[in-house]
């Protein structure tokens, strides 16, 4: 081929290759450059139309464009690199004209179609060389064939590569939606979530949108079918029923539901969330009536990116994702953990207010060991026992490199109920890498240290951090975490190094005390840390323990219900004058003690606070003459996530650190008063949490701008950018325009 066909070539490619770019107009070094692409994204592309092998041999067709005049870098750099760098094509050079490559590709076979010789001339062939000779073209047409068809669907197998958030090698992004944009009426409005109003529409909308006849004539008000919603809640007695009920709600008007869950958070956070939400997730496939979210397998593996763009809307900020097979403390649940995402997600809202078309609650579905939930009739995931391999941890990462590259750096991803085996480990392995955070290690740990600080400020205790002694009952990531958190805020208090200050904390498993080589064994990595040197031999029964550590406050997370016995509280009670006792197991059942056993035990000397809820009850505190009536606080991690979740939204923050949730600890521990620790709570009340999550995320969103880890520009009062990013639930969205009231009579006046 001559060098002419070379460059007639290289233009072709150089075509094609616009065709697929992403082109338009970018800000670099504060001057906007016109008709840009992003090299990293051009060598990606490169690669999948096949013009080079692999990311070397992509760069170094792009070299060949920019010597040949093709592009250029648009600050004039004469060398293509696999960076954010910005490029542009030459404009003196019209691609518009140039053949399609598919055409050369054919012309280049032609041009090589062996000619005929006349036999006066030459020597006449045998017919076997020309049939050779023939054969040999035809394959060339057909090799020139496979080629055009790869290069017009390229292959969607993925390559490794670091993941670059420019644009991940491998995936292409050329295919093309169906999409139509149209105005719903009628009985598709109705059955649209997002933007049903039911009876209240208006009777102006029900004309205007074709709704007359499929409603009543009546006219409610969103007060109105709130108060209808709690009337039919109140009247159930099973608490699986008012979820069912409840939850539907959420399929058909989405306003209504935020509206009554906002309003009314005392009585539904325990039906959305804990406890109710642990008896739906063991009973998910039995009410299954409607599919939330998305569901991604095991066998999705290679190719998540494409299922991710099934999900309808662009605006994706936070996920909640959960593989399902540590569901409160229920065990593996596999497929049927969705319930927990979904019920995070609607706090999200409730709680803080962020917009629900914006969270999208995801499961990992790759399979379950429990044997009786998988082969449960109803069971909605995989039937199979639950993949240990490297494909796992393949899966998590193709899925979280998907989902920022689907709807960018800063969008948050939230592990849900992972197993202890995974936990840790996936957060620290990605927490440095994507906008993620653990609720389960790090909320947990949150809403912990801010009871303990809380409990630090009521009169006759102890009051400083670094003098208290921690027993963490249960080892897993939920201890590990707390006992991290705890570890930071000691240092921080007193200057004490972290090696120091993790002295002040003993960890309880299944095998007793955890201790440096512990005979038993069992001291996991996890562990180690908090493996302090011990020459009291194995201890197994908690109350002893507390007794030989000297514990002064004993945390419960577990999972094993009423293993916090009166022996244990009273051992507490002779370290401590006022024990810190917090049972935060989930659900209530599985709670480490009763809010009733640990004030009897300690002769109302306790500060308790659990994980889920308990009933009110009467006890006699220091300044009361007679038994008062207390609701028992409640360390959900509502106080946390909702509000860290609001204040990285905002900010669109690419990264959580993990002094945030010690800065969120701070905020909610300041909001409880003097007057409320005199009653006997160390957490504001639940119907506060809004507030709470409010001034949490105005904090966060500062941390954010101050560490420079914030994408959204700053504005000049955060809380206004806090408030703008909220969700109105107070109002319905009006779709009749009074602009166009008079339309018609203006119109006919006109005429006459």
């Amino acid at each position: 081929m001559s060098s002419s066909d070379d460059l007639e070539l290289l233009k072709s490619k150089a075509k094609r290759l616009q065709e697929k770019l992403d082109i338009k107009d970018r800000k670099y070094n504060f001057t906007t450059f016109k008709n840009c692409f992003i090299g990293s994204e051009a060598v990606a592309i490169i690669t999948n139309l096949k013009f080079a092998d692999d990311a070397p041999g992509a760069i170094k067709f792009g070299n060949e464009l920019m010597q040949k005049g093709i592009i250029q870098h648009v600050t004039k750099d004469h060398t293509f690199k696999n960076e954010k760098k910005y490029y542009a094509f030459c404009e003196s050079i019209d691609l518009s004209k140039v053949p399609n490559l598919e055409t050369i590709k054919y012309t280049s076979v032609r041009k090589n179609k062996p000619k005929k010789e006349e036999p006066s001339k030459s020597k006449s062939k045998s017919s076997k060389e020309e049939q050779d000779e023939e054969s040999k073209y035809n394959s060339q047409l057909a090799e020139a064939s496979r080629q055009y068809e790869q290069d017009a669907a390229p292959s969607l197998n993925r390559a490794d590569s670091s993941f670059d958030f420019a644009k991940p090698k491998g995936y292409d992004t050329s295919s093309y939606l169906p999409y139509v944009k149209s105005v719903q009426i009628g009985l598709q409005l109705l059955r649209n979530p997002q933007f049903n109003k039911g009876l209240a529409f208006n009777f102006q909308e029900r004309r205007e949108f074709n709704l007359h006849g499929l409603l009543p004539a009546t006219y409610r008000t969103l007060d109105i079918q709130s108060k209808q919603i709690m009337n039919n809640i109140d009247r159930m007695k099973d608490p699986l029923d008012q979820y069912v009920f409840f939850m539907n709600i959420l399929d058909t008007n989405q306003k209504l539901f935020y509206r009554t869950l906002c309003e009314n958070l005392p009585v539904l956070m325990p039906i959305v969330y804990t406890p109710t939400v642990g008896l739906a997730c063991q009973k998910f496939g039995d009410i299954f009536v409607r599919p939330r979210g998305m569901y991604i397998t095991i066998r999705d593996k290679g190719r998540i990116y494409q299922i991710l763009k099934n999900w309808p809307t662009n605006d994706v900020r936070a996920i909640c994702f959960t593989d399902g097979e540590r569901i409160l403390g229920l065990g593996d649940l596999g497929a049927q953990g969705m319930g927990i995402p979904i019920g995070k997600l609607a706090l999200y809202t409730g709680c803080a207010g962020v917009r629900p078309h914006q969270l999208l609650p995801v499961t990992i579905d790759c399979g379950c060991n429990t044997k009786a939930v998988r082969e449960n009739e109803f069971y909605i995931g995989l039937r199979e026992e639950r993949n240990r391999s490297k494909d796992y941890d393949d899966l998590i990462e193709e899925f979280m490199k998907a989902a920022t590259y689907r709807w960018g750096p800063a969008t948050l991803l939230q592990f849900e109920d992972f197993g202890n085996r995974n936990a840790f480990r996936l957060l620290e392995k990605f927490k440095d890498k994507f906008c993620t955070f653990n609720d389960d290690i790090q909320g947990t740990a949150a809403v912990a240290l801010a009871g303990v600080y809380s409990a630090l400020r009521v009169n006759g205790g102890i009051s400083k951090l670094s003098d208290h002694v921690f027993v963490m009952f249960g080892a897993g990531s939920a201890g590990v975490g707390i006992s991290n958190l705890i570890v930071s805020a000691i240092a921080k208090e007193s200057g004490k190094l972290p090696a120091e200050a993790r002295r002040q904390i003993w960890l309880v498993d299944s095998r007793g005390l955890v201790f440096k080589d512990r005979p038993s064994g069992g001291v996991t990595s996890l562990k180690e840390p908090y493996a302090h040197e011990w020459d009291g031999g194995e201890i197994k029964d908690l109350d002893k323990i507390v007794e030989a550590v000297k514990g002064t406050a004993l945390m419960g997370v577990s999972g094993q219900g009423q293993t916090f016995n009166e022996l244990t509280c009273k051992a507490l009670l002779a370290n401590n004058p006022r024990p810190i006792i917090f049972p935060m197991s989930n659900p209530t059942h599985k709670a480490e003690c009763s809010a009733e056993d640990a004030y009897k035990w300690t002769n109302n000397q306790c500060i308790f606070a659990s994980g889920s809820p308990f009933p009110r009850m009467k006890v006699k505190l220091d300044d009361e003459k007679e038994e008062v009536e207390i609701v028992p606080a409640q360390g959900n991690n509502a106080y946390i996530f909702p509000g860290v979740a609001l204040g990285i939204i905002a900010s669109r923050s690419t990264r959580i650190p993990d002094d945030m949730f010690l800065l969120a600890a701070n905020v909610l521990s300041t909001m409880v008063t003097d007057k409320m620790l005199a009653r006997g709570t160390v957490f504001p009340p639940v119907r506060e949490i809004r507030n709470v999550s409010f001034e949490i995320a105005t904090r966060i969103a500062a941390e954010a701008y101050r560490l420079r880890i914030a994408t959204q520009i700053e504005p000049k009062d955060l809380k206004d950018l806090i408030r703008r990013t909220q969700y109105d639930h107070l109002h319905n969205f009006t779709y009749s325009d009074s602009a166009f009231d008079n339309l018609e009579k203006e119109f006919m006046s006109e005429m006459q």
